[in-house]
């Protein structure tokens, strides 16, 4: 739930990956408490802990997707930027 509120602080990346991955962290934390509540395993409680999982995965990976687009366009910037100093 930190990373995702950390995202939807910061202005580099769209807020609404950051309230995905909240929800995620949400949803795991529910079914460990339902596990815990009832006293041992419980399918439902497991359906969510993974879809939780999945949601959260599939989050860091679109933004793992959008860090390495951004680097790839700010490195060419870089790049003339050290030239240019030397």
């Amino acid at each position: 739930m930190c990373f995702g509120a950390a995202v939807s602080a910061s202005r580099r990346f769209p807020t609404g990956f950051g309230w995905i991955a909240v929800a995620g962290g949400g949803g795991s934390a529910t079914g460990a408490l339902f596990q815990i509540f009832n006293g041992g395993e419980v399918q439902a409680a497991e359906t969510v802990v993974v879809a939780a999982s999945l949601l959260i995965a599939l989050c860091a990976f679109a933004l793992g997707v959008m860090m390495w687009r951004a680097d790839e366009t700010a490195a060419p910037v870089a790049l003339s930027a050290a030239v240019a100093s030397d």
